[in-house]
């Protein structure tokens, strides 16, 4: 009988102590076990903390900032809203310009940071945040605007010198990319992703030597897939084919939904005519990614040059029919219409005219291809060299204009 109320005894004063445990101490612990990358216990702890003391918004954006890292940005983003409403203030905007940048909310994002700005216009983290959400929203000018003013108020942090080398670059400005790349590298000699966004900018300006060198270093700090990815795309430019596959599988290795690895590696297998390998790679970027405008192109060509016909233009009307993105009249509604036989060919390349200089570039590599391989799948080689040679003439480097290139290799080859 003692050992039992013994028992009972210990039993009440351990739920006492467990009770007992204030908000801050439930916070504390919220904070080492997100340290520990336990989400779960971290997220139990600070609610915890938020049912002893509701009106505290450090609990709610601690919990945010966990819930975060699990990905769940609606419930993010409903956390810093609380806080918001408790304490508004520049860092809380920015914590949710976060989470909505995350959930792809990018108008929201955008909105978030402007915001924090207003708070606090010294507060350099809230220009990157918005430079950041700029650059995927293809604003470069105000991306690269807003990093400058954050390199202003901290000159020393390497990555708003990375960000405004990736906005640089998609613009166009390679030279400019390359520069704020060199001082992110001299800020933080170990940042993988800097080396990276250098080696994309030095492949554009066709120096493949020092991209691949910068790609190597890129992945001996972080082995990722766009490392490998990217490695393998210059390698194709060198003529390293082997390497390339070798990068390409590495990618998908690294990474098995990497949808863009996929496609890479299905037109290298297209250029090199293993057809049903390709058409293997073009069918999983699709089922990773049913929206995906350019693999039912592919598939359709790689169908067509195995002799399947009818298959490859009624898999590719299914495609259309079923297409949820995008316009009827818009630029992949008439590339399907063409190789369909449902647009002429004039009216076609016409169509791939585009007031954004790079849009009508890629628009038109693509064009000259596709019109290329038409023609050469109906014995008019002399119109597809020609066109080939002009997909390969709009240097826009990209998957399409490498095959035009493969086909013009062997269509002189067998002159």
């Amino acid at each position: 009988m003692k050992k039992t109320l013994s028992l009972l005894l210990l039993l009440l004063l351990t739920t006492t102590a467990a009770c007992s445990k204030s908000a801050s101490e439930y916070d504390k612990s919220g904070n080492a076990k997100s340290k520990a990358r336990d989400f779960d216990g971290a997220i139990a702890d600070y609610t915890n903390a938020i049912a002893l003391r509701p009106n505290d918004a450090r609990f709610y954006v601690d919990r945010g900032f966990a819930r975060e890292e699990k990905k769940d940005f609606d419930g993010a983003i409903a956390d810093f809203t609380k806080a918001i409403g408790l304490m508004p203030n520049a860092y809380y905007y920015a914590d949710r310009g976060l989470a909505k940048a995350g959930k792809r909310d990018l108008d929201g994002a955008e909105a978030d940071y402007t915001k924090a700005i207003e708070f606090d216009p010294k507060y350099a983290l809230s220009y990157d945040g918005r430079g950041s959400v700029r650059t995927y929203k293809h604003d470069f000018d105000g991306a690269i605007a807003d990093f400058d003013k954050a390199i202003e108020l901290e000159p020393n942090r390497a990555s708003y010198y990375f960000w405004r080398a990736r906005a640089n670059r998609l613009k166009g400005f390679f030279y400019a990319a390359i520069a704020d790349c060199d001082k992110a590298i001299e800020l933080r000699p170990d940042d993988a992703y800097a080396y990276f966004e250098r080696a994309q900018s030095k492949k554009m300006l066709g120096d493949l030597d020092g991209a691949l060198a910068d790609y190597d270093k890129a992945i001996q700090l972080k082995p990722d897939d766009a490392a490998w990815l990217g490695r393998g795309i210059a390698r194709v430019a060198k003529g390293d084919i082997d390497g390339a596959l070798a990068d390409y599988d590495k990618a998908i290795q690294v990474n098995p939904k990497y949808v863009a690895a996929y496609e890479y590696r299905g037109c290298l297998r297209y250029d090199q005519q293993a057809w049903k390998d390709a058409i293997s790679d073009f069918r999983k970027a699709l089922e990773l990614d049913p929206t995906d405008g350019y693999a039912p192109f592919r598939i359709f060509l790689t169908r067509m040059r195995l002799g399947e016909k009818d298959a490859a233009a009624k898999e590719l009307q299914q495609y259309v029919a079923g297409r949820k993105n995008g316009k009827t009249d818009d630029w992949e509604s008439k590339a399907a219409a063409f190789l369909l036989g449902q647009l002429a060919e004039d009216d076609f390349l016409k169509a791939a005219d585009n007031s954004d200089k790079k849009k009508n570039d890629d628009q038109h590599g693509a064009a000259w291809f596709y019109a290329g391989t038409m023609r050469l799948l109906n014995g008019d080689k002399s119109t597809a060299a020609d066109y080939f040679q002009k997909s390969v003439d709009t240097k826009v480097k990209r998957t399409s204009e490498t095959s035009a290139a493969a086909e013009l290799k062997r269509l002189k080859s067998a002159q």
